[in-house]
């Protein structure tokens, strides 16, 4: 099981597609982080390029801003950092994807170009906050 730390204010909530953890606001874009595993043997290099493909194909107007990589406390990762149009505004997207051997770990932190600066401590605050627990460990507390 995937877990981080949930920042003061924010609300986590579990969808099909992962764990997602967003600042309330009352209009426009929401700031989240969006985290998910996967049993899976792939290389980083195939799992890197799957993410990178994948947010390309879902985000028509994507524009790739960095391609790096980027360890992570679970192991190896690589970094994808690109911003799309969203109506009037752009939202920018740092996605990581860490493999641990027989995990993938997906982290996806996304808000809008206006509201990045301020909320990207936190951003990465949580993904850096990311561990997997045994489901064991999460029931006994």
């Amino acid at each position: 099981m995937i877990t981080a730390d949930l920042p003061d204010g924010w609300v986590l909530t579990e969808a099909t597609f992962g764990t997602v953890f967003e600042r309330p606001t009352t209009n426009g874009f929401r700031p989240n982080v969006v985290m998910a595993q996967e049993s899976t043997t792939v290389s980083l290099v195939e799992a890197s390029s799957g993410m990178m493909a994948a947010a390309i194909a879902a985000h028509p107007g994507t524009r790739v801003l960095e391609v790096r990589r980027q360890e992570h406390a679970l192991g190896p990762g690589a970094r994808l950092l690109f911003g799309y149009p969203f109506g009037d505004d752009w939202i920018v997207v740092d996605q990581r994807v860490i493999t641990t051997g027989d995990t993938a770990v997906h982290l996806t932190a996304s808000a809008s170009v206006l509201e990045r600066i301020a909320v990207e401590p936190l951003l990465s605050e949580v993904m850096g906050s990311v561990r997997l627990v045994d489901v064991q460990e999460v029931t006994n507390r």
